[in-house]
C-alpha cells in the first residue's frame, strides 16, 4: 500500500471513525449540489456549502477544524454561557450547543448577510436537538463601538468567510 495513502488515513478523523473514510469516498464519487445537509458527529445536522472552505473539511472529513473542535469540546463545562463570534454558518455554534447541554447558552454573532442566512437555518434545524439555548445576532464584533461597513466578497462561497470590516469606516458612538 502507498505509505503517503496510508499516512493520510492514519489521521485521528479516520482512526476513530472510520466509517468517514468510506462517507468521504461516496462523496467525492456523488456530484455535489450548492447546499448539503450532513450530520455531525455530535448527532447535529448541518446545512453546508461543499465548496465553501468550512463545509469543503465537514463534506470530507466530518469535522472543520479538529483541532479547535477538540478543544473546544473539551474546555465548555455542562451549563455554562459560550460566545461563537464570527459564527459562520454555525459548526462552533452547534458544538458548543451540543456540550454545554441543556440550562446553559451560545450566543453567536455573524455580520456576514449570506453566511447569517444559513446560520439561521441551522439553527432553527437544530431546535428539537438535547443542547443549549442559541442566539444569533447579525452584528459584528470589535474593540470600539460604531458602524462600519463589511467588505463582502462579491466572488464564490468560498470567500464569504473572508468578510472584514473596511478600513476608516467605523464611527465611534
Amino acid at each position: 500500500m502507498n505509505m503517503n495513502l496510508l499516512s493520510h488515513l492514519s489521521k485521528p478523523e479516520y482512526l476513530y471513525r472510520p466509517a468517514q473514510i468510506f462517507t468521504r469516498l461516496r462523496r467525492e464519487l456523488a456530484a455535489s449540489h450548492p447546499f448539503e445537509v450532513v450530520p455531525l458527529p455530535w448527532g447535529m445536522k448541518i446545512k453546508i456549502q461543499p465548496d465553501d472552505i468550512v463545509g469543503r473539511a465537514i463534506w470530507t472529513v466530518g469535522l472543520a477544524d479538529p483541532t479547535v473542535s477538540e478543544v473546544l469540546w473539551r474546555l465548555i463545562d455542562p451549563a455554562e454561557t459560550v460566545v461563537d463570534v464570527g459564527a459562520n454558518i454555525g459548526y462552533m455554534t452547534g458544538l458548543m450547543a451540543a456540550r454545554a447541554g441543556r440550562g446553559s447558552q451560545v450566543i453567536s454573532f455573524e455580520p456576514n448577510p449570506r453566511l447569517f442566512t444559513i446560520l439561521t437555518e441551522n439553527v432553527a434545524r437544530w431546535q428539537d436537538e438535547p443542547g443549549a439555548a442559541i442566539s444569533i445576532h447579525a452584528l459584528a464584533l470589535s474593540d470600539y463601538s460604531g458602524v462600519g461597513c463589511l467588505g463582502v466578497p462579491d466572488a464564490q462561497p468560498q470567500d464569504w468567510a473572508l468578510a472584514s470590516l473596511l478600513d476608516g469606516t467605523a464611527h465611534a458612538h
